[in-house]
């Protein structure tokens, strides 16, 4: 299964989002393989802090960031029971290439106007390579949301228009914009493995829900 996590839109959360799935496969007892597509290489990065902790298991990550990944991803998926791709923000050959090879694509979202605009534009691409993808299905989640907020609520009431323009379900769970993800992530941790103080139920509660609803729907 090939999971690619996109969004043109940046300050969406990818990159955290794509860590947290994989390492929750992994962890999980699934083969799992965190292939980063994105030129910025920050999920690389987060391989690399991981890896000087020998108390962490350590997850197989490769980085790709050629226009020909649709067809370098395949074979090497094989062995894998997930990949899953964080993939670069800006329209190229790559984050096309990223669409074309994946089994289902997952687009966080933050609530927020400007946010819409420019995660319109990233659904308006993806519904074109359903055209010649049919095999891919298409995922959102709301990320980093400020609980309570007028904002986010509003944002809730644009998600049926999403839905009706495009070739796109939101999942019903939401993320929290919660300081535990990017602290996690600086220390080369899923958010599922913080502990004592650092540790944040409620953040381990929506990336359990995530995963078990996108299981579902896959």
């Amino acid at each position: 299964m090939i999971i690619t996590v996109t969004n043109q839109k940046g300050g969406v959360g990818k990159t955290t989002l794509a860590i947290n799935l994989a390492l929750s496969f992994h962890l999980a007892g699934k083969k799992t393989l965190l292939l980063d597509a994105d030129p910025q290489g920050s999920a690389m990065t987060f391989r690399e802090v991981r890896g000087e902790d020998e108390n962490l298991s350590q997850i197989p990550a490769a980085m790709n960031t050629s226009k020909t990944l649709d067809r370098d991803i395949p074979p090497i998926a094989e062995p894998f029971d997930y990949v899953v791709i964080d993939s670069g923000g800006r329209d190229s050959k790559v984050f096309r290439a990223s669409l074309m090879c994946a089994d289902v694509v997952i687009v966080p979202v933050v609530p927020g106007s400007l946010e819409a605009w420019g995660t319109d534009k990233t659904f308006d691409i993806i519904d074109e390579a359903v055209m010649f993808n049919k095999k891919l299905k298409v995922l959102a989640v709301i990320n980093m949301v400020k609980p309570n907020t007028k904002l986010a609520k509003e944002f809730l009431g644009l998600v049926t228009e999403l839905e009706d323009g495009h070739n796109v379900k939101f999942l019903k769970t939401t993320i929290g914009n919660r300081v535990v993800f990017p602290s996690s992530i600086t220390q080369g941790k899923a958010v599922i493995e913080m502990t004592g103080q650092d540790r944040d139920e409620k953040a381990n509660e929506e990336i359990a829900s995530f995963v078990k609803e996108l299981n579902e729907e896959i």
